[in-house]
């Protein structure tokens, strides 16, 4: 194969059912502002790992690749640099997948903001499963993490980005759930700033129908809002204060 990033995620906390994913990176901008971002690409839900988008031609090629390769149903991740889902590319690849390939594992990671406008879009060509990432339940600590998004070209700030953030983020999962998406929600820990906050998000995904959720510690920034360093005991306690509400991964 060529270079394809080939990585193994864990279903549950005991490491069972570990399945391996090509990673396709394909947006190369984002649409909300993340301050625990470096500035080389989106790290949520790909454990860190962050890499410069592909042409649409050359991600075909690797999910070529891909299905000589392997027996049954080959498993797609589709993440970052961007949000894949305000990159024009990301459904350019879709298309191209849904017609020449006729069975693909795709999985999309998404901040939500544009998942109530383009959920459809998803289902109709052959999106199975989506990870949201939600970092907070309330706008006070959403605008701290998220000082500003971009929604169908306007620029909102603080508060009222927050609020449109979270409101799209929820909406979008619930549709999501009720189209029969698979969904699991992503959290960057980041104690002292929204690791209050990670049970509430637990809850309230486990409560709309979420089938699992994941916490994440953010990469090294020089942001103010980040953590350099956050311990995996932090985590580990965020992880069994969201175990209650829904099951972690």
């Amino acid at each position: 194969m060529r270079s394809a990033s080939l990585f193994t995620v864990a279903l549950n906390r005991k490491g069972h059912k570990s399945e391996e994913y090509l990673h396709l990176p394909l947006a190369a901008g984002c649409n909300i502002r993340c301050s625990f971002c470096p500035a080389d690409g989106c790290v949520n839900g790909v454990h860190g790992n962050t890499a410069p988008p592909l042409e649409t031609a050359t991600a075909m090629e690797l999910v070529e690749d891909l299905v000589q390769e392997t027996k049954g149903k080959p498993r797609i991740l589709l993440a970052g640099s961007g949000e894949p889902l305000a990159s024009p590319k990301t459904f350019e690849f879709l298309e191209a997948a849904r017609k020449e390939f006729r069975k693909l594992d795709i999985t999309l990671v998404t901040n939500g903001l544009l998942l109530p406008d383009r959920f459809k879009d998803l289902l109709a060509l052959n999106v199975s499963t989506l990870w949201i990432t939600i970092n907070a339940s309330t706008p006070e600590t959403a605008e701290l993490i998220h000082p500003w998004v971009l929604y169908r070209r306007s620029v909102y700030h603080g508060t009222r980005g927050a609020l449109l953030l979270l409101n799209n983020q929820w909406s979008g999962l619930i549709a999501a759930v009720e189209t029969g998406f698979v969904v699991r929600v992503n959290f960057v820990a980041l104690p002292g700033i929204n690791g209050h906050e990670a049970g509430a998000v637990a809850q309230t995904a486990g409560r709309l129908g979420a089938d699992c959720m994941k916490v994440i510690a953010p990469p090294p920034s020089k942001s103010p809002c980040s953590i350099e360093a956050v311990r995996l005991t932090d985590v580990g306690t965020i992880r069994d204060e969201c175990d209650r509400f829904l099951p972690q991964v």
